[in-house]
């Protein structure tokens, strides 16, 4: 995709214009609504939990709409027992625990060079997703909206 004044302009007033509801938590993927995405992906790799921010989801659909093309989904909702098995950080945005009420709003996106991944970090700043941690070596970019905890708004970092 080539940026231009005209199709930036468009990708902002659709990002402003989108209807996102007060965040909620979703247990299962509608595919109906997020078409481009399973619940094979969206799930723990482990047990297959699906506890995710619907406000999250959103914005992964909308950045999907706009790029109009695949978005490849390395990481999504992680129970604890995965998450430690995968090295993630104790208090990770990805960690899903319905009983704890902690909602999972990160995702792993696979990327396959520089271009494509500033593309990528473009496209989800616009849709909202505010923290941006890149893997050079795995290919993969985490994002998140960075709102639970003492998270930071606006944030990059490297693996």
């Amino acid at each position: 995709m080539y940026f231009t004044t005209a199709n930036i302009k468009d990708i902002i007033k659709r990002t402003l214009s989108a209807q996102f509801d007060v965040d909620s938590t979703l247990t299962k993927i509608d595919r109906k609504i997020y078409r481009n995405f399973s619940k094979e992906e969206i799930g723990c790799r482990h047990c297959g939990l699906i506890y995710v921010s619907k406000l999250a989801m959103d914005r992964l659909q909308l950045a999907r709409n706009i790029l109009d093309r695949p978005i490849y989904v390395n990481s999504a909702c992680r129970c604890e027992e995965h998450n430690a098995e995968v090295g993630g950080k104790a208090n990770s945005y990805h960690i899903a625990d319905v009983k704890k009420k902690i909602v999972s709003r990160a995702f792993d996106i696979k990327f396959v060079d520089g271009s494509e991944l500033l593309e990528l970090i473009i496209i989800f700043w616009l849709v909202g997703f505010r923290r941006f941690g890149i893997n050079w070596k795995e290919k993969f970019l985490h994002i998140d909206s960075g709102k639970r905890g003492t998270g930071k708004f606006g944030y990059l970092f490297t693996y």
